[in-house]
């Protein structure tokens, strides 16, 4: 299969591709780094690092069946600027998270990103699929998938990198600022460490959802 290029002729639908490459590396930048920020900084269990994502989980769940009633009623420019808005403030309450950081304030800024994300991927969907005749209608909806995903492979790589310059030099697990004994909770200034990188690729996270508001 060969993707006809003329599809993104259509301001609709380039722009909408656009935006769901900005929210899959969101989105994936959030699961695969909130989690960390649970087990190393605050201490938490694996298991505690996986239940903090279920309001972001429930959130989606939620807010897309809400967005699929507004996205008719209003339209889905609204409804998508509406979910992306979202995202950015649940990454800046991540951003302004620290050590010492609660948990009721991680599970909020986890349910307000599955709400934007929820709203805005629904709404994405939705557009794309209007921009496009019936018959291309399977290859607009494969490319929206196809855009997030791409987004979130390169969302996460870029985030990585991030994470791995902001924490050259710190010590290895075991040495006086390595990891707590019984606990996968960094000590010392390693704990400061990857509070302020995760703060950095949190960051980075609102800014990538600040340009697919833009545009939007």
């Amino acid at each position: 299969p060969i993707l006809p290029l003329d599809l993104f002729d259509n301001r609709l639908i380039a722009t909408s591709l656009l935006v769901a490459f900005l929210v899959g590396t969101a989105m994936f930048g959030a699961i695969a780094f909130v989690p960390l920020f649970v087990q190393a900084v605050m201490g938490g269990s694996a298991t505690e690092a996986g239940t903090t994502l279920t309001p972001l989980f429930l959130g989606w769940v939620i807010s897309s069946i809400a967005g699929a009633r507004l996205s008719v009623r209003t339209g889905y420019r609204r409804v998508t600027t509406a979910g992306i808005a979202l995202i950015v403030v649940g990454f800046m309450m991540l951003v302004v998270m620290d050590i010492d950081a609660g948990r009721p304030m991680l599970l909020a800024s986890a349910l307000v990103l599955g709400s934007g994300m929820g709203l805005s991927m629904l709404a994405l969907l939705l557009a794309i699929q209007h921009g496009v005749e019936r018959a291309r209608l399977g290859l607009a909806t494969s490319l929206n998938q196809f855009s997030r995903s791409i987004g979130a492979a390169v969302g996460v790589a870029i985030m990585g990198a991030l994470l791995a310059r902001s924490m050259a030099g710190m010590d290895l697990p075991g040495g006086a600022h390595g990891f707590a004994a019984g606990s996968l909770r960094l000590e010392g200034q390693a704990r400061v460490q990857l509070a302020g990188a995760l703060q950095q690729v949190f960051g980075l996270g609102a800014g990538m959802t600040v340009l697919a508001l833009i545009a939007c």
